[in-house]
């Protein structure tokens, strides 16, 4: 979790319309990614295990409705977890 807010800190931001959650800073997924790998989160493997190990964490956040991830390319946290 501590990944996707230093990514939500570093590159959020607000955006306006019905495909995004209001007044919530969304990421773009590869700021979200290196944050990862920063937090040692999945670095030091292959690629192919480091795209699998982010997929886990990010699945996992979603299952415990901790963050949200609409389309393809960008994710938030949810409006409990906002700094």
């Amino acid at each position: 979790m501590q990944a996707l807010y230093d990514a939500l800190r570093d590159h959020g931001e607000t955006k306006s319309g019905d495909a995004w959650p209001a007044n919530r800073k969304v990421v773009n997924v590869d700021h979200w990614r290196e944050a990862c790998g920063a937090h040692g989160l999945t670095g030091g493997v292959s690629d192919s295990a480091a795209r699998t190990a982010f997929m886990r964490a990010k699945t996992k956040l979603i299952d415990m409705d901790e963050s949200l991830a609409r389309g393809v390319r960008r994710s938030w946290a949810d409006r409990r977890c906002q700094r």
